[in-house]
C-alpha cells in the first residue's frame, strides 16, 4: 500500500530552513514535521516550536534511529552536504540536500555510491531543473549548440557576512555555493556530457577575503557544444539583473531574463513572463520531493546528476590554479 504520509525529519535549523525550505514543506498536507536536530540547542527549540514539531536534539543518531521519519531536509553549510546525505541514505531514509551537493572528487564518489546502494532516494537542491521556463527552453531547443550564462550578485561577499567569517572550505565561497546553481542549469539545458573545463578569475573583488569571487568559466561538451558563464558580485543587479541566460541551437535563441521573462526568436516564436518563485523553480522544490518519496515522478535531481556541478567548479578551481583547460570525465557518476 502506498504510503501517503511522510513523516520528515529537519537536519539544520538556520535561515535556509526556517525561512525558505520548512515554511514550503509546511503548507503540504502529506508532510508531517517531526524531529529537528540543530547543532544549537535552543535555534533547534526555536524553529520545532515553530513547525509544530514532535521533538528537537542535538543528538543527530536520534533522528536516525527514528523509525518513524521517512526522509530527511539537509539545510547545513556546504561542506556536510555529502558527508550528511550518504550517512541519511545508509540509514534508509529519503533525502533532500542543499546545493552544493559535494565538496570534492572524493565526496561526489562516495555520495553517489551511497545512493546506488540506498533504498531511499536523495534529491538535490537545484530548483532551476524544476521552473517551466527552463522546461520550455528544453522543449524549443533540445540540443543547444551554444549558451551564454551570467550571475551576478551585487557585492555578495560583504552583504553575506558568512562569505567573511566562515573558511572558503566550511562555506565553498560564492562561487561554490551559489555559482553552482547556474553550472547545474548549463549541464542540464546542454543535455551533454561534459568534457573540458577552462576558468579565469579568482579573488578580484575582495582581497583579504579567502574565496574566489569572480570568474569565466568556458565549458566544452562532447557533441562539441560550447557554453560559458560569467559569474561574480563587482556589479550592479539593478541595470544587469542577476540571472540571465543565452541559449542558441537550430534556428533558435532563447532569452531568459533573470527568470521572470523567457522571449524565444527564431523556427519558434514566444515571450512568457514569469513569477520569479515560479520561474526560478524555487516554489516546487517541496512539491517535487514529495512526489520522488511517494513514488509519484521521476527524481528531477539525483545525487547523481547533482554532484555534475560540483565536478565542473572543482575543475574549474583546477583550471584557475594551472591556467590551463582541465578534462573532466562524469560518466562514471552518471
Amino acid at each position: 500500500m502506498m504510503k501517503t504520509k511522510v513523516q520528515l525529519g529537519v537536519i539544520g535549523c538556520g535561515n535556509i530552513a526556517k525561512n525558505v525550505i520548512l515554511p514550503e514543506a509546511a503548507a503540504i498536507d502529506e508532510f508531517h514535521l517531526r524531529g529537528f536536530v540543530d547543532v544549537d540547542a535552543e535555534r533547534g527549540a526555536a524553529v520545532c516550536q515553530q513547525f509544530d514539531g514532535d521533538y528537537h536534539t542535538t543528538d543527530l543518531n536520534r533522528l536516525l534511529e527514528d523509525d518513524q521519519i521517512d526522509a530527511a531536509l539537509i539545510n547545513t553549510l556546504p561542506d556536510t552536504h555529502a558527508r550528511l546525505g550518504k550517512t541519511v541514505l545508509e540509514h534508509g531514509k529519503h533525502v533532500f540536500i542543499q546545493k552544493p551537493a559535494a565538496m570534492s572528487i572524493e565526496e561526489c564518489r562516495e555520495l553517489v555510491e551511497a545512493e546506488r546502494l540506498a533504498k531511499g532516494r536523495a534529491m538535490v537542491a537545484y530548483c532551476y531543473r524544476l521552473s517551466p521556463l527552463v522546461k520550455r527552453i528544453r522543449e524549443a531547443i533540445p540540443q543547444p549548440q551554444m549558451l551564454y550564462g551570467r550571475m551576478m550578485v551585487a557585492d555578495i561577499a560583504r552583504t553575506h557576512e558568512k562569505y567573511l567569517k566562515i573558511p572558503a572550505l566550511r562555506g565553498g565561497g560564492p562561487m561554490l555555493e551559489l555559482a553552482c546553481h547556474n553550472v547545474d542549469l548549463v549541464f542540464y539545458l546542454m543535455q551533454a556530457k561534459p568534457v573540458r573545463v577552462f576558468a579565469q578569475g579568482g579573488n578580484l573583488w575582495h582581497p583579504g577575503v579567502d574565496v574566489i569571487d569572480n570568474f569565466i568559466m568556458n565549458i566544452e561538451f562532447e557533441n562539441g557544444a560550447l557554453a560559458t558563464l560569467i559569474s561574480g558580485d563587482c556589479g550592479a543587479n539593478d541595470f544587469s539583473l542577476k540571472w540571465h541566460t543565452e541559449v542558441f541551437g537550430a534556428g533558435v535563441t532563447a532569452i531568459n531574463r533573470g527568470f521572470t521573462n523567457l522571449t524565444l526568436k527564431g523556427k519558434v516564436q514566444d515571450s512568457i513572463d514569469y513569477d520569479y518563485q515560479v520561474g526560478i523553480g524555487l516554489s516546487r522544490d517541496m512539491e517535487v520531493f514529495r512526489d520522488v518519496v511517494l513514488g509519484r515522478c521521476e527524481n528531477p535531481t539525483p545525487a547523481s546528476q547533482g554532484v555534475v556541478a560540483s565536478l565542473l567548479m572543482l575543475k574549474a578551481y583546477e583550471s584557475l590554479k594551472t591556467g590551463l583547460p582541465e578534462a573532466i570525465d562524469v560518466s562514471a557518476y552518471l
